[in-house]
């Protein structure tokens, strides 16, 4: 709120469910504390709602556009992590009193969507493949993000600091006092391991003592030998 009352936005984007990169969920509370303030300050509320597909808990988590009686919330969902990757497919629900510009700027951008790709989506829709597809990708996700959670535990437990995400495809690292993400980035990335050093997720005072790590593209070897290197560059440094 003290930033709102600072500058005044016309639109607030977040992701309220499995944040990237922290992987951070919003409680309920927090996401209708949210969407009143935007309804008090006469803001929107930009809701990417990309990774939610992925949440690996028992119960998933609703959106903030769950919550919106008066229109405040642009809710957006990408499906390139969830169908296909790479695919460049998704869907805006979008204010009525938005909707006629918001159709302009598409126009204007790129004409229209692919229409075989939204007919071989519409497909999987109808034909009740969707739900099956999902449900194949998160428990595949989910054994990987388990397994990981286990290395992390046994190789980097005494050398960094997480908070558990709920879901999504990384872990977002607390490294040691004084020791430089980007450093560890770049030797890592010496032996074949590609991480992110948390300063490209910020605008402004970058921040190098995070690390991203993503098992959405290894399997389970490949994520232990990958794990058993960084464990000892970070010693290291």
């Amino acid at each position: 709120e003290t930033k709102i009352r600072l500058y005044r936005p016309k639109l607030i984007y977040t992701m309220p469910n499995v944040q990237n990169p922290t992987g951070i969920t919003y409680s309920k509370a927090k996401k209708r504390k949210l969407l009143g303030l935007a309804r008090y300050y006469g803001a929107y509320i930009l809701e990417d709602d990309s990774l939610s597909g992925l949440y690996y808990q028992s119960e998933n988590t609703k959106p903030i556009k769950t919550y919106d009686q008066d229109e405040r919330v642009i809710y957006i969902l990408s499906l390139s992590k969830l169908f296909m990757p790479g695919l460049r497919l998704g869907y805006l629900l979008v204010p009525t009193e938005l909707l006629a510009r918001v159709r302009t700027i598409k126009h204007l951008a790129d004409i229209a969507t692919s229409g075989l790709i939204q007919r071989v989506y519409d497909y999987y829709l109808r034909n009740g493949l969707w739900s099956k597809h999902l449900t194949s990708l998160k428990k595949s996700y989910q054994q990987r993000f388990e397994y990981c959670q286990q290395l992390l535990e046994k190789q980097l437990g005494k050398q960094v600091s997480y908070q558990l995400p709920q879901g999504g495809l990384t872990f977002w690292l607390k490294l040691p006092a004084k020791v430089s993400a980007k450093m560890v980035a770049q030797k890592a990335k010496k032996q074949g391991v590609l991480v992110t050093p948390g300063q490209v997720f910020y605008a402004r005072q970058a921040d190098d003592s995070h690390l991203r790590i993503s098992f959405a593209g290894v399997d389970e070897q490949q994520a232990k030998e990958a794990l058993t290197i960084l464990g000892q560059i970070i010693k290291a440094e």
